[in-house]
């Protein structure tokens, strides 16, 4: 079930102090277990402008995406057994068009997923959300699930457009974009399908809910990453080597 609402504050925030959130826990401490026994996740939609972020949230609270709404959105929604048995809810935050990881006011540590969002038919916007994703990623100590959306599905993607998010999400390691539209009342199904077993609910609704409570296979492989991987291991060879040559 799907509730809006009316809320905002710079990031959506305010809309989360009707819940109970617990904090979320750092990438070392932040166990499977522990998400489990939360009731409450938090989502934040980034995207470029004119993507689609508003129309999303106010479809998802079932209202008309034409209507007049002011400031940043925020919808929840709850699951009735849905998910692994268990009723959830999910608070999704829309974040300004202008956020930017370096922005120092940005504060991701509330939440457990985030939903980078794009226009099928514009590129800018996906290399836009790209950034985000990579950005974002990094300033959240690469332990965010991030979950790709493109919009306006009813408009098409280019075969180029298409062939680069393919390449982009392969070598990020995360799961293709869950496709949506707005106007034409589809909310997406997503290519790693555990939402579509459920049989219903809004499968974006469903499909952010299940990355935030299982975030492996949604973590970016970001550049910073492999090139820390890259040094661990250059570390562990070279200790290796120490050892053998120590012994012989």
């Amino acid at each position: 079930q799907m509730l809006y609402l009316g809320l905002g504050g710079r990031c959506g925030e305010d809309a989360g102090r009707l819940f109970t959130v617990k904090a979320r826990r750092r990438r070392g401490d932040r166990k499977t277990a522990e998400l489990g026994d939360r009731n409450t996740l938090v989502c934040g939609l980034f995207g470029g402008l004119a993507v689609g972020k508003s129309s999303l949230i106010k479809a998802l609270a079932g209202r008309h995406y034409n209507e007049q709404l002011h400031g940043l959105l925020t919808a929840a929604g709850t699951t009735s057994g849905l998910v692994e048995a268990a009723q959830r809810t999910l608070v999704i935050h829309e974040a300004s068009s202008a956020a930017t990881p370096d922005d120092p006011i940005l504060d991701l540590s509330q939440l457990d997923v985030v939903a980078a969002m794009f226009d099928s038919a514009e590129p800018a916007t996906f290399r836009h959300a790209l950034k985000l994703i990579v950005g974002l990623s990094g300033k959240a100590g690469e332990s965010l699930p991030f979950v790709l959306i493109a919009a306006k599905d009813d408009l098409g993607m280019s075969k180029e457009l298409e062939a680069e998010v393919y390449a982009a999400c392969h070598d990020l390691s995360i799961p293709l974009p869950i496709p949506v539209s707005v106007l034409l009342g589809s909310l997406g199904h997503s290519s790693n399908d555990a939402a579509a077993a459920t049989g219903s609910g809004s499968n974006v609704f469903v499909s952010l809910l299940l990355a935030a409570l299982h975030p492996e296979g949604y973590i970016p492989d970001t550049p910073a990453r492999k090139a820390r991987r890259q040094t661990i291991r250059k570390v562990m060879l070279t200790s290796g080597f120490l050892v053998t040559s120590i012994a012989s």
